[in-house]
């Protein structure tokens, strides 16, 4: 992995505390940031914007991990895990299950039907969510 993106990986993780949210409300990346705490969305979402200002071709995935809803960043394939501590190699690969992955250009569902799932999950508000973030990675001023 190229140094730059496994420094702003280390970055997240570590200066950003995991930090649950009631209602699944979605920071944009400068709130993640300014708070220094979010849940999985949030810091994933704050990854790849920080890797998209960077140059790299990054997305933030939207999924399951071992059967719970989950978002986490996509790089080149990799998964790059914003909840833990420290940057480190993810033990459990197959336990992420992506739905469909996003980024401030596109948003591409894994399936034909991969939105819908990812919906159905019994989540509120998913699909405006999912729209906000788009959205606050287009506006991001980094």
């Amino acid at each position: 992995m190229d140094s730059l993106a496994l420094k702003l990986w280390d970055g997240v993780c570590r200066r950003i505390e995991y930090e649950s949210d009631d209602g699944e409300f979605w920071h944009f990346p400068a709130e993640t940031l300014a708070l220094r705490a979010g849940d999985c969305d949030c810091s994933a979402n704050l990854l790849t914007s920080l890797l998209i200002a960077a140059g790299f071709n990054a997305y933030t995935a939207v999924g399951t991990y071992r059967g719970q809803g989950h978002a986490w960043t996509e790089l080149d394939g990799q998964i790059l895990e914003s909840t833990y501590t420290s940057a480190h190699e993810i033990p459990d690969p197959q336990a992420y299950r992506i739905y469909a992955k996003f980024n401030d250009r596109e948003v591409i569902e894994m399936w034909p039907g991969g939105l819908a799932q990812l919906f159905a999950l019994g989540r509120r508000n998913e699909r405006l969510k999912l729209n906000l973030m788009a959205e606050a990675l287009r506006q991001t001023p980094w």
